[in-house]
């Protein structure tokens, strides 16, 4: 058998025309045959002017064995990382936890409590963490369906603050019981996942969903092509207003909800002081946070050059309003200009609409500013300054408390 640099020789001593002829002989012997796996082997040797029944090369794989091309094409790599799998596993890992947390609830842990604040933690960390993943699978397959359904995944996440709250007012009504409510409250949660479970297989056996699945499979794979390395800062000139603008507006809603809103108290208003922050305060933000985003299917107002206008005013108006209402009255020294139950409640309800509705008109506008190539950085970009709001508005937070105890 040749090794590579006793072929090389070979062929360096044939001269092309003697191997342009030989080739074009057998080649017009057997046209008809040109994937005969014989007739490969011996126009391969004709090149090396050396025909014979074995292998010129046996050292180099490029498939494994018993894997064909053929083979390759007729039968593409399986998916692993596919997203209804993810979803499903993400909802199991919730259930189990919720299940975990349910288990504390009913036991006493008064005597373990620094083991219980660390599995506690753990919990936390691996539900939101699963939670991610199903958020990203469920946008995932969004996105092969019609651009309409993208609404309605949005209104999906909105609405589960309302179920939220609705399961949390429902638990405090069935027993003012703490660890009873506390069982009823994530026993509801389980249930509710195992209905999305459910409903989740269903929807992969929808006529539209199996439509728009396999058009995805039948398109071709499209070239990759080099583009060149995205220019960061040209893209962020183009969307820095937005991206102030989103700033400010999660900075002003973290710093308020549900930090400070969850402890302005009653004054006026004859209800149970339990009932009073589940109801008027997470039910009435995550209600009116829904509502937010329906407006921007009719109208989109001011505009991105605008945008600033609203978002200060909101800035100037919410920033304050609920440090100068009724918030921590039994430790504040700071006067309560603004305390009213009812300014409070329209402020609350101001607060999660305007939240939702500009987020929304964000996200519309990113794209109009960008050119397309550049939407995917432009993006990533919004997300970065999403993120720095919720960040600093939870470092302000911190600030609101020691605020009120000075007087000013």
């Amino acid at each position: 058998m040749k090794t590579r640099l006793e072929l090389s020789s070979s062929i360096s001593t044939i001269s092309m025309s003697e191997i342009e002829e030989q080739t074009n002989n057998k080649i017009s012997s057997r046209r008809n045959s040109i994937f005969n796996p014989d007739y490969c082997k011996e126009l391969y040797a004709i090149s090396n002017n050396n025909i014979t029944d074995e292998p010129c090369v046996d050292d180099v794989q490029l498939f494994p064995k018993n894997h064909s091309l053929a083979s390759l094409n007729e039968k593409p790599p399986k998916d692993k990382m596919a997203s209804p799998m993810r979803m499903i596993v993400a909802k199991l890992v919730i259930i189990i936890l919720l299940s975990v947390t349910i288990a504390l609830a009913a036991i006493n842990t008064s005597e373990y409590v620094v083991t219980f604040f660390i599995v506690t933690m753990v919990i936390i960390v691996f539900t939101n963490g699963a939670s991610a993943i199903y958020s990203n699978s469920l946008f995932g397959i969004c996105s092969i369906l019609p651009s309409r359904f993208i609404t309605t995944v949005i209104y999906g996440t909105n609405s589960a603050g309302v179920l939220t709250s609705i399961s949390s007012i429902i638990s405090i009504a069935i027993s003012p019981n703490a660890k009873t409510s506390a069982l009823f409250y994530f026993s509801s949660a389980i249930f509710i996942v195992i209905i999305a479970l459910i409903t989740n297989t269903i929807f992969q056996r929808l006529p539209l969903y199996v439509h728009c699945t396999n058009n995805i499979k039948s398109k071709p794979d499209k070239p990759e092509k080099q583009s060149p390395r995205p220019q960061f800062w040209k893209i962020f000139k183009k969307i820095w207003s937005v991206c102030f603008n989103i700033w400010l507006t999660f900075t002003i809603t973290i710093v308020n909800f549900p930090n400070v809103v969850s402890q302005v108290k009653r004054k006026t208003i004859p209800i149970d002081d339990s009932y009073w922050t589940p109801v008027f305060c997470f039910l009435n933000f995550n209600v009116f946070n829904l509502m937010g985003s329906l407006p921007v299917h009719w109208t989109v107002w001011p505009g991105p050059k605008r945008m600033w206008i609203v978002v200060l005013i909101r800035t100037l108006i919410l920033g304050p309003f609920f440090i100068l209402n009724n918030y921590l009255p039994d430790e504040r020294v700071m006067p309560a200009y603004l305390a009213n139950d009812y300014g409070f409640i329209f402020a609350v309800s101001i607060l999660g609409f305007t939240n939702a509705y500009l987020m929304n008109c964000y996200f519309i506008y990113t794209p109009s500013l960008l050119d397309e190539d550049d939407v995917g950085v432009g993006g990533m970009i919004v997300n970065i300054f999403l993120f720095l709001g919720i960040l600093s508005g939870g470092l302000i937070a911190f600030v609101t408390h020691p605020l009120v105890k000075y007087s000013w």
